[in-house]
């Protein structure tokens, strides 16, 4: 018998998947009896066995998958296949299930469940994970697979984290309202598939290398219910990446200091008392400052004024959609004016100095071959602007008024 979860072949004397420990015996959803393997309907009552009914919206993957993370998968299908990738394997369910739908009828049940399903789904599309399975009170999601990323470790820990506080949310409103309590249990796993195939319904095909799935399974089966278990695979992959990326973005240990315009106000004491004691007058006018963010400011500006921005975004997908194209853009492309005409890119990696010689050297070259061209004389490159700002404060105004250069406002 294989197990729902891992797919295991067990034999059929067994009660439990020797891989996972999943349960093989099935539970009767109306009076909650148990039934050998193999059984359709409950032999105390008649009901039918298994998991909870799907809604025709988790039949298949292409249901369920937004159309950016699909045309993906299938615009790159003919190079996945065949391939072996390294992934990080997510399960998750809702504990007790059996139980807390076994005295509900199935519309009710539907009602219920539905909601958990999607916000776990929710989760794992967000952070470009693939839900490869629905089983009725649960799912199976790959990161790094069909979509390739290289922090696939990463991706599925905020997935989790993020599934976790989406139920956490919901299952208030349901205790509030129907006295149940709903609890999920998340396992995560690290390690190799070989993709076979890719349906045109997006259904994936593939062969796990070693304990992939099994030891993912597993963890899940070992969770506590409201909590995750993520096996040290996983755990090493993740602080791997994130030791990589801040060594290559140079952050250093020492601690930062991050600034919100927005946020919730500290649980230690409120706004008001605090400000109070600051001997600060609160205000809700925008005052005239200086120390605004030129660089978001100038972002936001080439996002909202370039001429693809739509008059209105269809969903949250096709946000996300439009992102992935204009960031990677604006970061690495786009020449901004604020910055001497070079990129983000260049100006954060040390980069500008080679820029702008190369620059003075095509300049110089073309004024060698064509003087009449220029009236002005050699031309010279834009300048990296050394400070940026949007209101320059009245003191460094005044010094930089005496000689020390203008600043360069960011447009």
């Amino acid at each position: 018998m294989q197990c729902p979860r891992c797919q295991h072949e067990n034999p059929t004397s067994h009660k439990y998947c020797g891989e996972c420990g999943a349960r093989l015996a099935s539970s009767c959803p109306a009076c909650a009896a148990t039934n050998p393997p193999g059984q359709k309907f409950c032999g105390e009552c008649g009901a039918g066995l298994g998991q909870p009914i799907l809604a025709p919206k988790y039949s298949t993957p292409q249901a369920y998958t937004p159309r950016y993370l699909a045309e993906r998968i299938l615009t790159s299908k003919a190079a996945l296949e065949g391939e072996r990738k390294q992934v990080t394997v997510l399960f998750a369910d809702l504990k007790g299930s059996m139980e807390l739908l076994a005295d509900r009828d199935p519309e009710e049940a539907r009602k219920l469940l539905d909601p958990v399903l999607e916000h776990m789904m929710e989760a794992v599309h967000r952070y470009e994970g693939t839900v490869n399975q629905v089983m009725g009170d649960g799912i199976m999601a790959l990161f790094g697979a069909p979509l390739a990323h290289e922090d696939h470790a990463v991706r599925a820990c905020y997935a989790a984290l993020r599934m976790q506080e989406m139920v956490k949310r919901y299952a208030e409103e349901v205790r509030r309202a129907q006295g149940v309590a709903v609890r999920i249990r998340i396992g995560l796993n690290s390690g190799e598939v070989v993709v076979r195939s890719i349906g045109s319904d997006l259904r994936m095909d593939y062969t796990a290398v070693g304990q992939t799935t099994h030891l993912a399974a597993r963890m899940e089966q070992l969770a506590d219910p409201g909590s995750t278990l993520l096996t040290s695979d996983t755990l090493a992959l993740a602080e791997r990446f994130i030791h990589e990326t801040c060594t290559r973005q140079r952050i250093g240990r020492e601690p930062l200091t991050i600034h919100a315009d927005r946020g919730s106000a500290m649980t230690s004491k409120s706004v008001a008392f605090l400000l109070a004691d600051l001997g600060i007058t609160k205000t809700h006018s925008r005052p005239h400052v200086s120390n605004d963010n030129p660089f978001s400011e100038a972002q936001f500006k080439t996002f909202k004024y370039r001429p693809d921005f739509p008059a209105r975004f269809g969903s949250i997908q096709d946000v996300r959609a439009h992102c992935h194209v204009f960031f990677p853009w604006y970061n690495v492309a786009h020449h901004h004016s604020g910055l001497g005409l070079l990129t983000p890119h260049d100006v954060h990696f040390g980069l500008t100095d080679q820029q702008v010689a190369a620059r003075a050297t095509v300049l110089a070259t073309a004024y060698a071959i064509h003087p009449e061209r220029f009236p002005a004389g050699l031309p010279h490159p834009p300048a990296r602007p050394v400070e940026v700002w949007i209101n320059p404060p009245k003191t460094r105004a005044t010094k930089e008024t005496r000689g020390l250069g203008n600043p360069r406002r960011c447009d």
